[in-house]
């Protein structure tokens, strides 16, 4: 059936094909059954034959069985996810376009903070290339040459002079060398990144504004929860927490985490975050933290929670012409991408399906 455009108002114009591309992406992503399905294979070559019946056949038939490894298979995702990404780009409307970009930046920083990690723990490049999932601006060689060319956290920014970082990481370095974390270059980088979004969400109509700050709200909040358990297991003062957050959370603020770090103990500083939509996550995390004295299941289940915000936002904001449906399959098609590049590290390593799936996000 032929569109009548001439009876649209301009936002619907604006979204209409788009929205309608991105359902069509969307009924691509991997469901509950398919991570089950790719769980239970043996090995790789049998998740390969799953795979080809998926939105990722086009990347896998590609891949000559004779060089079949997991790293092959996470090269095939990431190209997937490019030229999803691209698609969806070059089909949304110019002014969504830039915000989209910046978007998808924030998912690259990642690995930018990866480097710095080995740099800062003295890891061989081989090893940390398994934590690296590189894309534009980061991507499979600048990444090796950050890698293989530099000894220290000093020389990765050294390396970084003609970028849009070197500054804000300059800045950073003489409180990473007093402090000795890298905490303080890891929330430079978010804040500039973060910032960036939100200062350009500011240009948008008013649902869109919304929608975004829902979206980058969330995240931030998640952020910032990190943040402060990180700062009191550090025993950090509250001006080292207060110069760390990142400013314009969603359902948390300034006061709430300060009066959370102030808590006796972890547990009620916990506690005292776990309000809706945290709550779950915080709640499964302290009985995690509390059995074996690590975050990583709190982080996980942080980043569960992220993941249903970013399905749900068209059932919050039904009227499908908003940015939202854009940014919303960004992050979903991305948690995918990590799951699946999870599952076939670990099956190569013959890692039990049991302990793959606790890691997951979806």
């Amino acid at each position: 059936m032929k569109l009548n455009t001439s009876r649209m108002k301009p936002r619907v114009l604006k979204y209409a094909y788009i929205s309608a591309k991105i359902k069509g992406l969307k009924t691509q992503l991997l469901g509950r059954d398919d991570i089950y399905a790719l769980l239970g294979c043996k090995d790789i070559h049998e998740i390969v034959r799953h795979l080809e019946t998926t939105a990722y056949r086009k990347e896998i038939e590609e891949i000559s069985v004779d060089e079949l490894n997991a790293l092959v298979l996470e090269r095939a995702f990431i190209k997937n996810f490019l030229r999803t990404m691209n698609t969806v780009i070059e089909e949304s409307p110019k002014y969504v376009q830039d915000i989209t970009i910046e978007f998808i930046r924030k998912l690259d920083i990642n690995n930018l903070k990866v480097i710095l990690r080995a740099k800062e723990y003295k890891l061989p490049p081989l090893e940390i290339a398994r934590y690296l999932l590189p894309l534009r601006e980061f991507d499979e060689d600048t990444c090796r040459r950050l890698l293989e060319r530099s000894t220290n956290v000093e020389d990765i920014v050294r390396m970084l002079k003609d970028t849009i970082y070197y500054e804000l990481l300059s800045q950073s370095l003489t409180e990473y060398k007093t402090s000795g974390s890298l905490l303080p270059i890891e929330v430079a980088l978010d804040k500039f990144v973060y910032e960036r979004l939100w200062n350009k969400s500011r240009k948008l109509s008013n649902l869109d504004r919304k929608v975004v700050e829902e979206i980058l709200g969330t995240e931030i909040d998640i952020i910032n929860i990190k943040t402060t358990l990180r700062c009191k297991l550090a025993h950090m003062d509250i001006e080292a927490l207060r110069t760390f957050l990142l400013p314009k959370g969603y359902a948390l603020g300034e006061r709430d985490f300060i009066d959370a770090f102030n808590m006796e103990d972890l547990e009620e500083c916990l506690r005292t975050l776990a309000i809706r939509p945290y709550t779950r996550a915080l709640m499964i995390g302290l009985d995690s933290y509390n059995r074996t004295k690590s975050l990583l299941r709190l982080e996980i289940e942080l980043e569960r929670t992220l993941v249903e915000i970013n399905k749900n936002i068209c059932i919050k904001y039904p009227h499908p012409f908003h940015i939202g449906v854009i940014l919303s399959f960004i992050n979903l098609k991305w948690f995918e991408v990590r799951n699946l590049r999870a599952i076939v590290v670990g099956k190569e390593a013959e890692v039990p399906a049991e302990r793959i799936e606790r890691i997951l996000v979806y």
